[in-house]
């Protein structure tokens, strides 16, 4: 049975990749996936809260589908994340979606 945080570290990192195909190239991101895992980076980005720089260039190319915030509000991975979290990626994919 596969390690549910390295799968959702794989996620993470699948993200990258994807994002790299359109040409950003997140490279703190990739560090901070490294350094602290999957589930740890997006604890750390979550706690910046409002629009990183990421998420703005995501809304520009119209992928925030591929945004760490959309992947910790998946069912499948929101129980990982604490209420103050996932209440943080909603407000800033919603900042996006009112921007465009």
């Amino acid at each position: 049975m596969p390690n549910p945080e390295r799968t959702f570290e794989a996620q993470m990192l699948a993200r990258y990749e994807t994002w790299k195909a359109f040409g950003y190239v997140a490279n703190r991101f990739l560090i901070a996936v490294r350094n602290r895992g999957g589930v740890g980076a997006a604890t750390y980005l979550l706690a910046k809260r409002g629009i990183s720089p990421g998420l703005a260039r995501l809304a520009r190319e119209g992928r925030t589908d591929q945004s760490v915030e959309a992947l910790v509000l998946t069912a499948l991975w929101d129980q990982w994340f604490t209420t103050d979290e996932l209440d943080a990626a909603r407000r800033a994919l919603c900042a996006v979606a009112s921007d465009r």
